[in-house]
């Protein structure tokens, strides 16, 4: 009796004090098989480009803009070989900054990893990196240029509503065309 009670006060310990470790290092290990995959081209992908040729580089109002949406077709019995969207790469060029985001999504269309960084043409490294774990739209870990944020001085609260907002956009425009797609 006093094993099983043992056994189940260290399980409940070890779950609610380790689990979300657990949890984070996974969604890093899915995250960096989901961009190896990428790198690879072994997903579908469509893409958006907003003045790709690069015109009026020296206008102040320059801009440029490239969505890409890669994909991978649901092969398990009885989901009709349905897309699931796996990650949005976004990369805009304004005015000689560049901006990158990052979206990765898990196989249930769940947001699992967020980044985002911008650059100066100018310089060499990166400023204001951030990085965000998700688990079903809750926060598991959050770091900002490499550092983790734990306490709550900054809250992410503002930043992440937007984030899903833009997200249902993106899974909208990426569905539309889909089903635009299949009526061909």
């Amino acid at each position: 009796m006093r094993f099983l009670l043992f056994f189940i006060i260290f399980y409940i310990s070890n779950h609610f004090l380790f689990g979300q470790n657990n949890d984070f290092y996974t969604i890093e290990k899915e995250c960096r098989y989901t961009l190896s995959k990428i790198e690879k081209g072994d997903f579908f992908l469509n893409e958006y480009r907003i003045n790709a040729n690069r015109f009026a580089l020296d206008e102040p109002e320059y801009f440029q803009n490239f969505e890409k949406y890669y994909y991978i077709l649901d092969k398990r019995e009885g989901k009709n070989n349905n897309p699931i969207l796996k990650a949005v790469i976004i990369r805009k060029e304004k005015e000689k900054i560049n901006y990158y985001y990052e979206y990765i999504f898990d196989n249930e269309n769940d947001l699992v990893f967020y980044s985002e960084q911008k650059q100066s043409e100018t310089s060499l490294i990166a400023q204001d990196k951030v990085k965000i774990y998700f688990q079903k739209e809750t926060i598991l870990k959050w770091f900002k240029n490499e550092v983790e944020m734990k306490d709550k001085t900054e809250q992410p609260d503002i930043k992440v509503k937007k984030l899903f907002v833009n997200i249902k956009k993106m899974k909208k425009k990426f569905e539309t065309d889909i089903e635009k797609l299949s009526k061909m």
